[in-house]
Formats: C-alpha cells, sequence, structure tokens
C-alpha cells in the first residue's frame, strides 16, 4: 500500500472564500501539484460527502474533484472496505489517468479528516463560519466509518 496524505494549508480569506493550497501526496508524486492554489473549503465539503458514498456503496466509484483546473482522484475499492484504488486524473471526459495508487481506507480518511481540521482550525482562529454542510458532511463521515467499524484492528 502506498503511503498518501491530504495538504490543505496557507489560508487566506477574499471576500468569505477561504482560498489556499490543496493536494494529494503519495510518496514523491503530489496532485495536482505541489501547494495547487483552490478552494478547500468547498473542495472538501464535496470530498467529504463523496467518500461516505463510497463507504456506504452507494457509489462504485467516486471522484473528487477540485474546483480549479480538469484535476480529480477516481475512487473505488479494490477490497472493501479496506483498501482503494486511487487514479489521479484530468479531463472528466476521457478520464485521463496520470498515476494510479493503492491505500488503505483508514489512512485516507484520516488524512481527509486531518485537512479538515487544519482548516476548521484557521477558520476559528480568523473568526469565520464554515459552510454548515462541511460539518454535516464530516458528522456523516463519522457514524459511516463507526458503522462499518473502519478503524477496528487487524
Amino acid at each position: 500500500m502506498d503511503v498518501m496524505e491530504i495538504h490543505a494549508r496557507n489560508f487566506s480569506t477574499s471576500e468569505d472564500t477561504i482560498v489556499g493550497s490543496i493536494y494529494v501526496q503519495c510518496q514523491e508524486y503530489c496532485f495536482p501539484q505541489r501547494d495547487w492554489v483552490d478552494l478547500p473549503e468547498k473542495i472538501l465539503v464535496w470530498w467529504l460527502g463523496n467518500v461516505s458514498s463510497l463507504l456506504l456503496r452507494e457509489d462504485a466509484e467516486v471522484e473528487l474533484i477540485f474546483a480549479e483546473g480538469p484535476y480529480f482522484l477516481w475512487i473505488d475499492f479494490l477490497e472493501y472496505p479496506d483498501h482503494l484504488r486511487i487514479r489521479f486524473c484530468r479531463d472528466h471526459t476521457k478520464r485521463q489517468i496520470l498515476e494510479t495508487v493503492q491505500c488503505g481506507t483508514g489512512e485516507f480518511v484520516r488524512s481527509l479528516f486531518a485537512a479538515c481540521e487544519v482548516l476548521d482550525e484557521y477558520a476559528r482562529s480568523h473568526g469565520l463560519v464554515i459552510d454548515r454542510d462541511f460539518n454535516s458532511n464530516k458528522r456523516q463521515l463519522i457514524k459511516v466509518m463507526n458503522s462499518i467499524d473502519l478503524f477496528r484492528a487487524r
């Protein structure tokens, strides 16, 4: 399994919108690129909801999109619920795959939550109100993880 981390950092605020760096790193590979500037609050709201749908098996695969550019992660299970296949893609119509990795589901979800916590802390420290769907989707994903016992001892 590959080691994966979702980075969210270097935030600033423009007209009540949080702008910052958000990207996925697997070993030395950074997608879409190191310090990709985008809309992390919007992206994380989408990703939280889509990962919940995948874990609940409402969808066999999901796309985790970036707000800027043609980039997205195309994710499905290698083995439910423990192992994910993650394809780094561009171009939604052709699904041009740039790289494919395998990752533990728990590791991926923990990294997603860590990125959410960094964003949440930034918002709190700057007196900003996070999109209500952000917290709602986080709570939903926690319920899903608990229902499938995602972090059980192996």
